[in-house]
């Protein structure tokens, strides 16, 4: 648990140094988990935000959007603007939905960005 979460901090970390002109975070992070409060998926995602909070000294909370397999949380995040302050934390559902679900909108890995083997 301890590397998950140093490899999301740093993650976090360097992608907004990169992209960001001003401080990350400037407000809340809102950490989606796309299944209800008490699963599996959430405790993680409240520990994470726990950490990140004080370490970034900006508030990170838990937002659950349980439903659909995971899809409707899945659908929030993927259509929030993509700023950075909305994340998604989700299992192995996510995987999966694009496959159980033909309402499923998004594409966990796009034709374009396969390798050529694919």
């Amino acid at each position: 648990m301890a590397k998950i979460l140093g490899v999301v901090v740093a993650a976090l970390f360097l992608s907004s140094c990169a992209l960001a002109a001003d401080p990350y975070p400037a407000k809340p992070v809102k950490i989606v988990v796309a299944t209800g409060a008490g699963t599996v998926d959430d405790l993680p995602a409240r520990i994470v935000a726990d950490k990140l909070s004080q370490l970034l000294g900006q508030q990170f909370f838990v937002e659950n959007r349980p439903g659909a397999g995971g899809s409707i949380g899945q659908t929030f995040v993927m259509r929030s603007p993509p700023d950075g302050y909305t994340l998604l934390l989700a299992g192995g559902s996510m995987a999966g939905a694009r496959y159980a679900n033909a309402n499923v909108t998004y594409d966990l890995l796009p034709t374009s960005r396969r390798s050529p083997c694919c």
